[in-house]
This record gives structure tokens, C-alpha cells and sequence, in this order.
């Protein structure tokens, strides 16, 4: 193609290898982009990790009912001994979530209680036998104060630190003077 837009596979790769390509170039390229990465996003309710083996790893909720269990065939497969092979369902029902255990050997908790069946909220800690997640609705930051950054907090403690050495040092040739 002797077009002078069109672009060479070495023409469209940018810094660190980062695809660089034109809105129109979309449905020719779409393919490369993970599938799972695509359907991440914080609009989707994710369930992260907090103790061993799965602990950090995030899983997307992208349907609206997710299987949860031991076997290859769950939606969501969590190899460890204490999971039953069909342990919970995740249900969305109108944009809220539900928890459903599933006659599990080893039960299906919420923030520490035992269930059948609970709707959950985001910030609440699920359990399936000994495998927990944290349930988060969205990835942003919850509407109020936001936490201080560790580097604003340490700026912080530097300005305070430099004002008390200029006032002990005023303080000292005050009184030597």
C-alpha cells in the first residue's frame, strides 16, 4: 500500500515498545488487547486476595453470576484444599452483589460470619473455606477526605522538623546574646 498515513509495523511501535496506532486502526489491532484486561475497569466489582495463595491477585467480576470453586470448570477456580469444588456463586442482581454458599465443606464467610447467603458491599471481606478476599465495588477512592500520601505525609514531618530547629536556634542565641 503506497498510502503516505499508512504505517509500518517499526512505525507504529513507540517508546518501551508502547503500539502506537490511529482511531481507525481499532478493529485491526483489537485482538492484540488481553481480554481480561480489557474487562477490567472500575465499573466492575473485583475481588482481591488477602491471604495465601492468592494473596494481591485481583479477579474481575465480569458476569452476572460467577461460579466459585476448586473444579476447572468454575468461573472462578481457587486450587486450595480448603475450597470445595463447587463452593459459592457471586450473583449481580440490578447492580447489587450476593454471595451464595453452595453446601461447601468448609462454609462461605462475610467479614467473619458464617453464611448461606449475603448481599455484599464494597470494602467487605470473603472467605470460601480458608481462602479470603476483600469484595471492592470500584477502584477509586471513596467520597470524603482522601488518605494523605506517604510522601505529603514525610514533607510534612520535614517542614515541622526545619521550624523547630530555626526556633531552637533562635532560642539559643536569644539566650546567648
Amino acid at each position: 500500500m503506497n498510502d503516505k498515513n499508512h504505517h509500518t509495523n517499526q512505525q507504529r511501535a513507540g517508546p518501551q515498545g508502547t503500539m502506537l496506532f490511529r482511531a481507525s486502526d481499532l478493529p485491526d489491532v483489537a485482538h492484540l488487547v488481553d481480554e481480561e484486561a480489557a474487562a477490567a475497569s472500575i465499573d466492575k466489582p473485583v475481588l482481591i486476595g488477602t491471604n495465601a495463595p492468592f494473596e494481591g491477585q485481583r479477579f474481575v467480576l465480569n458476569k452476572s453470576r460467577t461460579s466459585v470453586g476448586r473444579r476447572g470448570d468454575n468461573d472462578l477456580v481457587l486450587t486450595e484444599s480448603s475450597v470445595s469444588s463447587m463452593h459459592a456463586w457471586l450473583i449481580n442482581e440490578n447492580g447489587q452483589w450476593r454471595v451464595m454458599n453452595m453446601l461447601s465443606t468448609n462454609g462461605t464467610f462475610v467479614n467473619g460470619e458464617k453464611i448461606h447467603e449475603a448481599l455484599l458491599k464494597d470494602g467487605d471481606r470473603v472467605r470460601f473455606g480458608g481462602v479470603e478476599f476483600l469484595f471492592r465495588t470500584r477502584e477509586v477512592q471513596p467520597v470524603g477526605k482522601p488518605p494523605i500520601a506517604p510522601v505529603k505525609r514525610i514533607g510534612g514531618l520535614v517542614v515541622v522538623g526545619v521550624i523547630l530547629i530555626v526556633v531552637a536556634l533562635g532560642l539559643v542565641w536569644w539566650l546567648n546574646r
